[in-house]
C-alpha cells in the first residue's frame, strides 16, 4: 500500500503484475483490478520531467490566485494566461525534487528516501 504510483512490477512474461495498492481490488487488495490495470498501463497519459517538486506529507499552500489550478482526478491543460504566469513566478521560489514521504507512508519507514535518490531535497 506504500508504493505511491509505483504499483506495477514486471513479470517474466513481458507484462506487469499489479501490486497491492489503492488501484487493486477494493474487496481484496491481493487481487488485481483489471479495469484499473488496463487504464493505468494504457500509456495514454504519461508525465515525464526532470523539473518537478513532490511534497508528499509536507504540502504547501498555493497562493489564492492559483487555486484555479487545483483539480481532482485527471488533469486540465487550458488555464488563463494570468494563472500560467503567476504559477511560473511561484515555482521559481520552490526547490525541485522530493521533499517528503507520501502522505500515507509509515513514519518509521524511510525507504522512500532511497527511492528518491538524487532527487531528495535535503531537510
Amino acid at each position: 500500500m506504500q508504493r505511491g504510483d509505483n504499483i506495477y512490477e514486471p513479470n517474466s512474461h513481458g507484462g506487469f503484475r499489479q501490486l497491492a495498492s489503492l488501484h487493486s481490488d477494493q474487496k481484496c487488495r491481493a487481487r488485481e483490478d483489471s479495469g484499473n490495470k488496463k487504464r493505468d498501463l494504457s500509456g495514454e497519459c504519461v508525465l515525464i520531467s526532470e523539473n518537478f517538486a513532490y511534497f508528499g506529507r509536507k504540502t504547501i499552500d498555493l497562493p489564492p490566485g492559483l487555486k484555479t489550478l487545483i483539480v481532482a482526478r485527471s488533469h486540465r491543460c487550458r488555464f488563463p494566461v494570468e494563472a500560467i504566469f503567476q504559477f511560473q513566478s511561484f515555482t521559481e521560489k520552490i526547490r525541485f525534487g522530493v521533499h517528503a514521504a507520501p502522505k500515507i507512508w509509515d513514519s518509521n519507514d524511510d525507504s522512500w528516501k532511497r527511492a528518491a535518490g538524487s532527487w531528495l531535497v535535503a531537510e
